[in-house]
């Protein structure tokens, strides 16, 4: 009787581990992920040119090098290593007449043309200044100057500082202009509450105490008005401001933003012509987290109409509204992802 009883153990036994090895491999690397495995990095967008024409792009094409920028033409013609001065053009920030650039060199704010010809200090001081920010006419430059908001007139060279903050009060970031240029959208990002966390770091046979500073900031997003100087709070506390975008008639303030646990997002637009009225448009909740990417919003380049892309029916899709509610609609669906660059 025990040796019956042991032989049908092991037939147990036996069946389990056929099953178990006749069913899904989730280690495998086609089961892994959603796209073919390809060996080095698959190529991303990281900039088109100025001149409309060309496209850089980072990638490798194996694991023993490291990444380089490339770019080619739209065509797919002209596929070469990217210049040594091509971050100028990557990072540049177009004149509304797209005739001159901003871009950052060694902590200075420049100006060129945008075939890179006529380049120039445009503002340098001891400190970084960053974040040029073009008005409307093109005429103002406002940029980020040892935390404070500054704007330089480019026809004349006059220089205004906006803000004058406290010694230990948050940077302004600069968002962008608004309303006839007569307002500049800055954040501010108080991070004193947050806390360092400590945890190994592996060194070959020794150990180091690592650290991150981890915590919710209080996020403030004001308007500034640039003839007074004076500000006004739209909204503040601890948030996760996903993004902000002014609508091509400088009327409309889109605000993207989710709670402080990444549970509930709302996208909500403020009339800046209507006492700074604010109106939801689009709200969705998760019982994972909201994505932390920003960039998801865009506005038409002529008309107050503008696109955002959200996983609220389990895929990421884009998205079709007024700033005032209407004409929202769906314009992609499927079992399937949609980003964009």
């Amino acid at each position: 009787m025990k040796k019956i009883l042991f032989l049908f153990a092991i037939l147990l036994v036996s069946v389990h581990q056929l099953d178990a090895q006749g069913g899904l491999d989730t280690l495998q690397l086609k089961t892994i992920f959603d796209e073919p495995y390809l060996p080095g990095v698959r190529p991303s967008v990281t900039a088109f040119h100025p001149n409309n024409k060309t496209v850089f792009i980072n990638w490798n094409d194996s694991s023993f090098s490291e990444n380089k920028i490339f770019q080619v033409d739209l065509d797919g013609k002209n596929f070469v290593l990217a210049p040594e001065n091509s971050n100028m053009f990557r990072s540049a920030n177009l004149s509304p007449d797209k005739k001159l650039m901003l871009f950052n060199e060694r902590g200075e704010l420049m100006i060129a043309n945008t075939d890179g010809s006529n380049k120039r200090v445009l503002v340098s001081t001891p400190g970084s200044d960053s974040n040029g920010n073009w008005s409307s006419t093109g005429r103002l430059v406002a940029y980020q100057s040892q935390g404070d908001v500054w704007i330089i007139d480019i026809q004349q060279a006059q220089v205004r500082q906006i803000t004058n903050r406290g010694e230990n009060d948050p940077f302004y970031n600069i968002r962008g202009w608004a309303k006839d240029d007569s307002l500049l959208v800055v954040s501010q990002t108080n991070s004193s509450e947050n806390r360092e966390v400590f945890f190994p770091e592996y060194i070959d046979k020794f150990v180091k105490a690592g650290g991150s500073r981890r915590g919710v900031s209080t996020i403030s997003l004001q308007l500034l008005d640039v003839h007074t100087r004076k500000s006004e709070t739209l909204l503040t506390g601890k948030i996760s401001l996903r993004g902000t975008v002014v609508s091509p008639s400088g009327r409309y303030l889109v605000v993207d933003q989710a709670d402080e646990f990444l549970k509930n997002r709302e996208i909500g637009v403020y009339d800046l012509k209507n006492a700074n009225s604010y109106n939801s448009i689009f709200q969705d909740s998760t019982e994972g987290w909201i994505s932390s990417s920003t960039g998801d919003i865009r506005f038409a380049p002529e008309q107050d109409l503008f696109m955002f892309t959200s996983e609220k029916d389990g895929w990421n899709h884009i998205y079709l509204v007024e700033p005032t509610g209407a004409r929202f609609r769906q314009l992609t669906s499927g079992n399937y992802e949609v980003s964009w660059n």
